[in-house]
This record gives structure tokens, C-alpha cells and sequence, in this order.
């Protein structure tokens, strides 16, 4: 906080917010899948940390991708959470709500009650939305639809690189448990957590060579220079 410009400061991270990297805006590079996952996790021990505050939670309430801020090594912090908080009063009607709204728990936009499953709908979104790349709106009856008809390859973020096909199907089968309509049926944050963990820590899988030479083959080719070098050092 500087109180003598009465302005909030926040840390400086150079590789903008997660909305502009998903759409890849001004040309930035697309994100890796692995990078993908890595934010997932990020972004679920955040909320983790804020749903445990004691003796009442925290709740974020404006989880999505643009107020998740991307560093060095692709490390992502939220931010704007507290005054989003304030926005989100019953009765009240928060800025850019045609954006928010694909990110906000029905169940809050019915009854007015903001958890920490609220911030779990949002996070299924935002899980959804990384590993399709499509716009928010409507995401989750497109992936339950490919999905179902195993169809699923069709909508991953193909500039993403070859995602881990399971691994792609369990992130989707999470997203669309976190954005069921009535909070019974989502998962709570650590359930959520103990999924994305396991994930994360799959390492990336060792990329093939582009050419492989047999070990034999190099060999003989090393045998036939010894024999050619040998030839020209007999006849000089």
C-alpha cells in the first residue's frame, strides 16, 4: 500500500496476466502444456491458502484469467482478490459483469451466498479454458458433449504441444466436476488439490530425437574412416 499516492502496488510480472497468454495476444508464444498444469496447481494451492483462513474463510469471488498474473519461469500469483469481494454484494451489480459472469457460480447469482465452492466453480473454468483455449462462454457443455462421444482430442489446445492424453482427460473430468450447476457435487479444493498435485509432478516426457542413428551403423562408419584414412597415409 502507498498511502502517499493512496494507490495499491503490486509486484511487477513481466509476462502479463493469463488471459493475454491464453489468446496469445500482442504475438506472445502460446503456453506449454506443462506450463498449463504448472499454473493449475498454483492457482489451486493460492485458493487453498485463502479458503484456510481461520475463523472464517476467504474467498476470492473474482477467480479468472485475467486476475491471474503471470512471472518469471511462468509462476503465476492471484491478485485482485478482497475488492472483488466487495463487488460481489447481493443486489449489487459488479463491473464488467458480461465478463465475469461465465466464471460465477450459479448458485451465488441465485441466492447471493459466495464460498469457497464458489471459488471452485471459477477454478473449473479457468481449468477448462487452459486446456481447450476456448472463450469461457458455454465451455462446459462443449467439453461434457466431446467428452461423452470421446471426442475429447478434438477441442485440447493443439499449440499447447502434445498434451499427455490422460492427463488431458483428467484435467477435463475435473473441470467439468468443479462446474456442476449445485455445490454438493463439486469437489472441495482439496480434492481438487490431491488430483492437480499428482499431476503436476509427472514430469514432461522426454522428447523423441528428430534422427536416430543405429550404434552399429556408427561403428562401421567409424571403421571405414580408419580404413580410408589408413589407405591414403599408405599410398603417400
Amino acid at each position: 500500500m502507498c498511502s502517499e499516492a493512496s494507490a495499491l502496488v503490486y509486484e511487477w510480472l513481466p509476462k502479463g496476466n493469463l488471459e493475454d497468454r491464453i489468446v496469445c495476444a500482442d504475438g506472445t508464444p502460446p503456453l506449454s502444456w506443462h506450463n498449463r498444469t504448472q499454473i493449475i496447481g498454483e492457482v489451486c494451492c493460492a485458493l487453498l491458502f485463502l479458503h484456510s483462513h481461520k475463523p472464517n474463510a476467504s474467498v476470492h469471488g473474482d477467480l479468472r484469467p485475467c486476475n491471474i498474473l503471470i512471472g518469471a519461469n511462468y509462476r503465476s500469483k492471484l491478485y485482485n482478490f478482497g475488492m472483488s469481494t466487495l463487488c460481489l454484494q447481493p443486489g449489487s451489480c459488479p463491473p464488467n459483469l458480461t465478463a465475469r459472469l461465465p466464471y460465477m457460480d450459479p448458485e451465488f447469482l441465485t441466492i447471493g451466498d459466495l464460498t469457497p465452492l464458489s471459488d471452485v466453480y471459477s477454478l473449473g473454468v479457468v481449468i477448462l479454458r487452459l486446456l481447450t483455449g476456448m472463450p469461457p462462454l458455454a465451455i462446459a457443455k462443449k467439453v461434457k458433449e466431446a467428452f461423452q462421444s470421446d471426442n475429447l482430442h478434438l477441442l485440447i489446445d493443439k499449440s499447447a504441444g502434445d498434451w499427455p492424453y490422460t492427463q488431458a482427460k483428467q484435467l477435463a473430468l475435473l473441470g467439468l466436476r468443479c462446474v456442476e450447476m449445485t455445490r454438493e457435487k463439486r469437489p472441495d479444493l482439496t480434492e481438487v488439490w490431491t488430483v492437480v498435485e499428482a499431476l503436476v509432478r509427472k514430469p514432461p516426457a522426454p522428447s523423441c530425437p528428430a534422427h536416430f542413428i543405429c550404434p552399429i551403423l556408427q561403428v562401421n562408419n567409424l571403421l571405414l574412416a580408419f580404413v580410408i584414412i589408413w589407405s591414403l597415409d599408405t599410398c603417400f
